[in-house]
């Protein structure tokens, strides 16, 4: 069971960077993963994910990297610590926001 879960979580995750359907040849381009790492004094340290607001912005927190942890799909209550690497995945044009709203809020 642990592996399927694993397995399912890394395939949502794929399915992210190169959807399938009816979408147009390239129009995966226009989203992608972005990486953002919370210095000492980023705003969102000590905030969890719903604190952040960042679905108002259309960015989903896919992952966290914690020292040698990975932490795949965070809740909403999961709080952030300094140091931590936070995978974003969104549109590419609304990754500054976001990436201002982590670190200067």
């Amino acid at each position: 069971q642990l592996i399927d879960t694993t397995r399912h979580h890394r395939y949502d995750l794929l399915r992210m960077i190169f959807p399938s359907g009816n979408r147009a040849q390239y129009d995966y381009l226009k989203e992608g993963l972005h990486v953002v790492k919370l210095s000492d004094n980023a705003f969102a340290v000590g905030k969890t994910i719903e604190e952040l607001g960042l679905d108002k912005i259309d960015f989903k927190i896919t992952a966290v990297r914690r020292g040698n942890q990975r932490i795949i799909d965070p809740s909403d209550s999961f709080a952030l610590c300094k140091g931590d690497n936070v995978v974003l995945f969104g549109d590419i044009n609304a990754f500054l926001m976001a990436d201002k709203a982590m670190l200067n809020g």
